[in-house]
């Protein structure tokens, strides 16, 4: 037996866009040298990256607004998050209803709308349409709000949703919309943002087959 160890070249080697940001990093770290050791800045440390925060989010913020891509992700995540929050996901989610949650936030959900756009069933030799089985096109919508084929299984999740808010005091009933289910929570309880996303990936669950993989 015979094995030839070869030196591979990856990662971001001869991209355009990496050596441009090189350029950039190198210009800041020479911009950085001109501020060493002096004391004349009359903003406090504190302000100064509270100003450049800012900044950044509102420079984050134009160019998700005007990207050509990932338009199904900024209808359901259209602002650039002001702050992080510890919560990120229900526990002892199963990694499949992770994978399934992830693919809805990014509008590669693999519903029949997603396959038929993307000429997946044409690739495998298979014919079909985007309609759901009741007649409907099965978009992000209609598989989490509308089809009405598994309207027991979205009752539950909106129960788990309601009854946690109507425990919170000082929370009304909240408005359930897609946003709300997939998208950013910052302005709900821990409590409420943690029920919400079980009740998703409950909901996820149950209805797996309505995902080809």
């Amino acid at each position: 037996m015979f094995i030839d160890v070869l030196w591979g070249s990856f990662g971001h080697a001869g991209l355009e866009a990496n050596k441009i940001a090189d350029r950039a990093a190198k210009q800041a770290a020479e911009e950085c040298k001109h501020w060493e050791g002096r004391d004349d800045c009359d903003k406090p440390l504190k302000e100064l990256k509270s100003s450049l925060h800012k900044c950044l989010i509102s420079t984050w913020q134009r160019q998700w607004d005007i990207q050509d891509t990932g338009r199904e992700t900024h209808q359901i995540l259209p602002n650039a998050p002001t702050k992080t929050t510890p919560f990120q996901k229900a526990t002892n989610i199963r990694r499949s209803v992770e994978s399934k949650l992830n693919r809805l936030k990014s509008g590669t959900h693999m519903l029949k709308s997603h396959k038929m756009r993307n000429n997946i069933d044409k690739k495998a030799g298979l014919t079909g349409d985007r309609l759901c089985e009741c007649g409907v096109v099965q978009d992000v919508d209609h598989y989490l709000l509308e089809c009405p084929n598994i309207r027991k299984e979205r009752q539950e999740m909106f129960n788990k949703i309601e009854h946690t808010a109507m425990s919170i005091p000082g929370i009304n009933r909240p408005k359930v919309h897609t946003s709300l289910l997939l998208g950013q929570k910052y302005y709900l309880p821990r409590e409420l943002q943690r029920a919400t996303m079980s009740a998703v990936c409950g909901f996820i669950n149950s209805t797996a087959d309505r995902f080809t993989i």
